[in-house]
């Protein structure tokens, strides 16, 4: 899904989603809504942690560390791309080193790196680029929620 999260600790807690956890074991954490967040260890670090809980299947998130690439990285990213399914048009350019995203009469929207070739913003969608053999920038497929892979494709550079 590229579903990012972000967990963060407090007074010897950990929070998600504006959720409290409280530690119940040493990597395994629990929120009064009997949700549990499960970390995994690999060589004394964390890598991964599982949300388990509620009406839904468990979700695994495996561990990134934080990406920031250099503008002139971005700049192969820029251009605009069009999905046959949405029968839209999304321009992606660089603005003050950051990648940005617009489409139709939105103000445009920055998205925050999370690994080469892949970004999202604080709604919770994800872009991640597709690239040719020889490394060109060719597409771009769209996660929004419970949508996923909706495919573009480069149309032209920026």
């Amino acid at each position: 899904s590229h579903t990012v999260a972000n967990f963060t600790a407090a007074d010897g807690d950990m929070v998600w989603d504006g959720q409290r956890f409280r530690p119940i074991e040493a990597d395994k954490f629990l929120a009064d809504s009997a949700e549990t967040l499960e970390f995994e260890r690999s060589h004394g670090k964390p890598v991964a942690v599982t949300l388990a809980g509620g009406d839904t299947r468990p979700e695994r998130f495996e561990r990134l560390l934080p990406f920031t690439p250099a503008a002139a990285d971005l700049a192969r990213y820029a251009g605009v791309y069009y999905s046959e399914e949405l029968q839209a048009n999304y321009r992606f350019s660089v603005q003050d080193g950051k990648l940005s995203l617009s489409a139709g009469w939105a103000e445009p929207v920055v998205l925050d790196p999370v690994a080469q070739g892949e970004f999202w913003n604080a709604s919770g969608s994800a872009i991640v680029f597709r690239l040719a053999a020889n490394g060109d920038v060719v597409g771009c497929d769209l996660f929004a929620g419970r949508v996923r892979r909706i495919a573009f494709v480069k149309v032209s550079p920026p």
